[in-house]
């Protein structure tokens, strides 16, 4: 329709009745389907781990395994890929709620792995993974957690899983 041509008679109408049936759709997922009040805070989380100059690892394994005799909690065991480099972490979890991340690197190397958290995205809890490729991280929170790997030549960091 040209500028100079006058809509034909209705079209206010139309538009009205358009406006109420998104009104009530947006209503409905509103009420079925609503955005989690910490999505503001993770979409900054993951937006943040692109400042990092590292490349990203995949997930090729997530499952939850049965505890054994000594552990309280749910266990659940990790497996993250990146070009011939396999972490691993087992998390288990305590009796407070508390998680503890035991990880591997293959092959064996030392290096720092840091567990980045939107709660403490500045104050990251780290450890040291020795000439086994073995580290531990005793007292993790529950959440949305991103581990970055700090290798002698490169730097990896995982998909931010829930702890």
């Amino acid at each position: 329709m040209s500028d100079d041509q006058v809509p034909p008679d209705g079209t206010e109408a139309e538009d009205q009745l358009e406006r109420d049936i998104l009104d009530g759709l947006r209503e409905i997922f509103e009420r079925l389907d609503p955005m989690p009040p910490e999505l503001d805070e993770l979409v900054l989380f993951a937006l943040a781990s692109r400042d990092l100059d590292a490349e990203l690892a995949r997930i090729v394994a997530d499952e939850l395994v049965r505890p054994g005799t000594r552990a309280s909690g749910r266990v659940r065991s990790i497996r993250f890929e990146l070009q011939g480099l396999e972490l691993l972490v087992t998390v288990v979890e305590g009796a407070t709620g508390r998680r503890r991340v035991d990880g591997w690197l293959a092959p064996p190397q030392p290096a720092t792995v840091e567990a980045r958290t939107p709660q403490a995205p500045q104050a990251r809890p780290h450890a040291s993974a020795d000439q086994s490729g073995r580290f531990a991280l005793p007292d993790l929170g529950s959440g949305p957690t991103q581990f970055v790997v700090r290798l002698a030549e490169r730097t990896l960091v995982t998909p931010v899983v829930q702890l």
